[in-house]
């Protein structure tokens, strides 16, 4: 037995979100923009009522959809969720099968959203969404259904969340601002002395040879690695045209 099709997902179009399309296609000096500034801003308001419904929180502010120079210069479709990345909210109206998609969203897109305006600007499909476009048209018949949509956002919050969890600012090192659980190297080194380590190489990290100076900085933490711990030392360091050199050591 075969499974039923996928039903899209309908949402009404307010009359504030089709007022502010309206503003905002009125800025543009051609008809052919101001329509499509139109759709565009209809379009994210309708991912926006979407995601909120689904308790996933946006911000159109942030957008450049709702930036006025961004909406004169380009052809601007995009929304901001908080904490996660930008999608991309591509209108079709009508009947139409397939939509356009500018090169310049190609890229920095965590997904697409295909969004079908009906004539009477009241109603708004889902139709479906794209993790990535890489041509000027795309067909509706290419298009992941909108219930896989709400699993790929619940793994790109996982996924932030990890990273959020376990990657430093290094730069922020050489500001001044400690991480939390990183140690300097004598409290490091008052630690490693209480077990017996034997230094392999003339090129560690030691106490004398990492003293902090101007632009250096270097910190050191134990790793879980099986039932072992294991002594990590970071030693980072200004150098010219604003880069940062890295040096990372593990010791047995």
């Amino acid at each position: 037995m075969s499974n039923p099709p996928l039903l899209n997902v309908n949402l009404p179009i307010s009359s504030l979100a089709r007022h502010t399309a309206q503003q905002f296609g009125e800025e543009q000096i051609t008809l052919h923009k101001a329509r499509r500034t139109f759709l565009n801003t209809l379009s994210v308001w309708a991912v926006h009522d979407y995601l909120a419904l689904m308790d996933v929180t946006t911000d159109l502010s942030q957008g450049d959809s709702w930036n006025p120079l961004m909406r004169h210069c380009a052809d601007v479709a995009d929304l901001v969720v908080s904490g996660m990345g930008r999608l991309e909210c591509r209108p079709l109206f009508g009947p139409a099968e397939s939509c356009t998609v500018p090169p310049d969203a190609w890229w920095e897109r965590m997904a697409y959203v295909f969004v079908q305006i009906h004539p009477s600007y009241t109603q708004a499909t889902l139709l479906g969404f794209s993790l990535r476009v890489e041509q000027l048209e795309v067909s509706t018949s290419a298009l992941q259904p909108m219930d896989e949509f709400l699993v790929y956002l619940h793994q790109v919050r996982q996924n932030s969340l990890i990273l959020a969890g376990k990657y430093i600012l290094l730069r922020e090192w050489l500001e001044g601002r400690a991480t939390d659980h990183w140690l300097d190297l004598p409290e490091l080194w008052a630690q490693i002395k209480r077990v017996s380590f034997r230094w392999q190489s003339e090129g560690v990290i030691s106490p004398r040879r990492a003293e902090p100076s101007e632009g250096r900085v270097s910190r050191g933490k134990f790793i879980h690695l099986g039932l072992h711990l294991i002594p990590l030392m970071i030693q980072i360091e200004a150098s010219q045209s604003n880069r940062i050199n890295v040096t990372a050591r593990v010791f047995p």
